[in-house]
């Protein structure tokens, strides 16, 4: 798996690979939540430059979204992404991660992983 693409927001660190994973980090800085203005501004920066990398690999480190945060990447990943899998590897990211799974579901595949590999294996099978 070799990088294409790094960009990057004022919150998140975005890395494309050749195999359709697209890989989302927060920045260590980042210590808020994610706003309504941080995910639009993620947003905007995925379709300006990702057109192939469908599969998302979501990190959760700090894991705190606001509300409109949440209700809009639930509604807009589904034109972004074909399947997401989110990894946490501390308890309290796993809770955040399961609350956001239970509340704010996407219509697309979506699954919470202690485990990086196994999120981009699950990520490469196919339908």
């Amino acid at each position: 798996m070799k990088t294409t693409s790094k960009r990057e927001t004022t919150t998140l660190n975005i890395i494309l690979f050749d195999n359709g994973i697209a890989s989302f980090r927060a920045k260590p800085s980042m210590t808020r939540e994610f706003t309504l203005k941080d995910v639009r501004e993620i947003h905007a920066e995925i379709i300006t430059f990702n057109r192939v990398n469908r599969l998302f690999l979501i990190h959760i480190e700090n894991g705190m979204y606001s509300l409109e945060a949440r209700k809009y990447l639930a509604n807009v990943e589904k034109t972004l992404a074909d399947k997401i899998a989110m990894v946490a590897q501390k308890p309290l990211q796993k809770v955040v991660g399961n609350f956001f799974l239970g509340i704010n579901r996407p219509p697309i595949p979506i699954k919470l992983f202690t485990n990086q590999d196994e999120a981009k294996e699950w990520l490469l099978l196919k339908a």
